[in-house]
């Protein structure tokens, strides 16, 4: 690591700016005693660091050891550091040195460990940030976006059907990079969304000459297209007379107005639970001290194991619905002899077997080589119809 120290006189504040975009960190050494020329390190801070949101600063509150030094709370409060935001590491830490220098305090040891600690982050970040490939310059642009969809095709009625595909066209590397002009980013963007009450209607009047606007505008709805755009009801007549099937029942006015009584608004309130009301539960069982510290014996877990019984039964498998025999004990350990063996195995087919096949008719030569006359070959077309 490589530090640069830069005094705070008036004569070298000019080169601050000068090396700080190049810097990974940022420490700032205060004078804890030194009350009168803290409002001035506050206001240099501050600018240093307004055009850099994310540079790490460390202050260091130096001179803790004199008689009458401001303490981590008074440098804080002095500094205004709580005004420098959220999103920047900020970190205050008092330090003092011996006058002789033989001494290193434990404040310098945990600040050298910090500060350390912090620029190897830093230098982290930047190296991800480098890698991390740079977006596209047209890439934040809305308007493109709206392009890109427009230039989707359109879903076909028969798209979901493999056989109707059409050819995929490929675009050129100018066509992928091509910027779009005013021309065609005018139509791209979104129409206007009018609402309700920002509709404007023009009613055409046909004249000889042509259709001539009138200059009528209609802003609002009126009362009577309201009124117009509402549902007919169903006149009391059909109310009367449709039949029982039809879900809507008239209401009388009586019914509509009714007030309802104390008693009826107790009694449609629902009922409340009772206070001593348990819903259902399992009966525990209770399991003795002595059974929570059994062990289990050889024999317990072998009679625990299922018994692996044999099956005394078997059926044919091409029938699966015919009568089941049963197999005795001694059909089922039975050795099968060499000769029961033999016999079970399939024969072998014949060194002369001929398979099954179609009959062959036989061709004469005449035959092969006969030349269909003209009135043939009119006979063999398929009728036209």
């Amino acid at each position: 690591m490589e530090f640069l120290e830069i005094g705070g006189s008036e004569s070298l504040r000019s080169y601050w700016k000068m090396y700080l975009p190049k810097v990974l960190l940022l420490v700032f050494v205060v004078d804890s005693a030194d009350h009168a020329r803290l409002p001035v390190a506050k206001q240099l801070l501050h600018q240093l660091i307004q055009n850099n949101s994310t540079l790490p600063v460390v202050v260091l509150a130096n001179k803790q050891d004199l008689k009458g030094a401001y303490c981590i709370t008074d440098i804080h409060d002095a500094l205004a550091l709580s005004d420098i935001g959220d999103e920047r590491k900020m970190f205050l830490i008092g330090t003092h040195v011996a006058e002789d220098g033989s001494e290193i305090s434990s404040s310098m040891k945990d600040a050298k460990e910090l500060i350390a600690q912090l620029v190897l982050e830093t230098h982290l970040d930047r190296i991800l940030a480098l890698a991390e490939p740079k977006k596209a310059a047209c890439e934040s642009d809305p308007s493109l976006d709206r392009i890109l969809a427009l230039a989707e095709p359109k879903k076909a009625a028969c798209e979901s059907d493999p056989r109707n595909q059409e050819t995929i066209w490929t675009l050129s590397g100018g066509t992928m990079t091509a910027q779009p002009s005013s021309r065609t980013l005018a139509p791209a963007k979104h129409r206007k969304d009018f609402g309700k009450h920002q509709r404007r209607s023009v009613i055409w009047e046909s004249t000889i000459c042509g259709c001539v606007p009138l200059r009528k505008d209609f802003s609002f709805l009126s009362d009577r297209l309201l009124k117009l755009s509402e549902p007919k009801k169903c006149p009391p007549a059909y109310l009367l007379q449709r039949p029982r099937e039809s879900p809507e029942w008239p209401v009388s006015p009586a019914a509509l107005s009714y007030d309802p009584s104390p008693r009826i608004l107790k009694l449609a309130r629902p009922k409340k639970l009772h206070p001593e009301f348990q819903p259902p539960r399992e009966l525990p069982i209770p399991v003795s001290h002595l059974a929570t510290l059994a062990r289990i014996s050889m024999r317990l877990e072998r009679l625990a194991e299922p018994c692996a019984r044999r099956l005394p039964c078997c059926c044919n498998r091409s029938f699966p619905d015919s009568v089941i025999c049963p197999v005795s004990k001694s059909a089922q350990e039975a050795i099968a002899s060499p000769r029961t063996i033999e016999l079970a195995r399939p024969r072998k087919l014949h060194l002369g077997y001929v398979p099954p096949r179609d009959p062959q008719w036989p061709v004469t030569t005449a035959a092969k080589h006969a030349v269909a006359t003209p009135r043939l070959v009119k006979l063999a077309q398929p009728r036209s119809r």
